[in-house]
């Protein structure tokens, strides 16, 4: 198993015209190669999919499902008031002006796209809950599905990390637009294999801070009725396609991850 030196590639979205070449050498070695791109995932780019089955007719998939409207708040997070996009706009206008924020929460939509790619037995769909109350169990089922030795999984001791875009952003503006075009380009590999991983998340713990981040509440008062609807919705319809999916791959794999989606419980 062997991870590249950026957590997210977006070879096959964003990233295609820089070559194989460049994504190749993001790995250090031939191996099961990971790509943690959610992008591939989003609603403007699901033709990666088709694009990563077609370099990878073997592929597997493990696909994380959030409750519908968390899931886009911390997508407006990482991607609005991290990474600066949207001119820092609140989360209703970003809505209008993003729509894979909300988009990339439409899990019928998704699980179609991800099945019309991937047969059942190469796509592993998990709950979010279970990476935070469980991370360990999820990392051994992820091996198990992958076909390799659950007790080569991760221990949990490095949860804290996981999701820390979604509680930071860089305050000082000329910074955070500096560090976001050096991670945007060939150079940041290089620069992060050098300094180190833990180096640079030292570092970036430095220039972050959690002062404007809006609470989701807050983040839902720049909604209009209409929006609030729209994610009731969404909700409704992400709930019945998840469920479908995780109860047939519960019977199939003799698992027992839908109960673990508390959003989808809070729906009944």
């Amino acid at each position: 198993m062997v991870s590249p030196s950026i957590k997210e590639p977006n070879y096959f979205s964003s990233r295609l015209d820089r070559g194989y070449e460049w994504y190749a050498g993001l790995y250090p070695r031939e191996g099961l190669w990971l790509d943690a791109s959610a992008q591939y995932t989003f609603p403007s780019h699901l033709d990666a999919l088709n694009r990563a089955a077609e370099l990878s007719p073997d592929m597997r998939v493990v696909y994380l499902v959030r409750d519908p409207l968390r899931r886009a708040y911390s997508h407006y997070c990482q991607e609005v008031l991290y990474l600066g996009k949207l001119g820092g706009a609140p989360f209703g206008t970003a809505l209008h002006s993003d729509g894979d924020i909300a988009g990339a929460s439409d899990y019928a939509l998704i699980l179609d796209a991800l099945r019309a790619v991937v047969p059942a037995d190469r796509l592993l769909v998990l709950p979010f809950e279970m990476i935070i109350d469980d991370l360990d169990s999820a990392s051994e089922t992820a091996m198990r599905f992958a076909g390799l030795d659950a007790a080569l999984a991760n221990n949990a001791e490095h949860a804290d990390d996981l999701y820390a875009n979604e509680a930071a952003v860089i305050g000082n503006p000329f910074v955070r637009r500096t560090f976001n075009a050096v991670r945007s380009t060939r150079l940041y590999p290089h620069l992060r294999k050098m300094v180190g991983a833990e180096r640079m998340r030292a570092a970036r713990s430095r220039l972050t801070s959690s002062d404007s981040i809006p609470s989701l509440d807050e983040a839902l008062e720049t909604c209009t009725a209409a929006d609030r609807e729209m994610f009731d919705d969404l909700h409704a319809s992400a709930a019945t396609a998840v469920s479908a999916v995780l109860g047939e791959q519960d019977a199939r794999m003799n698992l027992d991850l839908l109960r673990r989606c508390r959003w989808i419980e809070a729906a009944r």
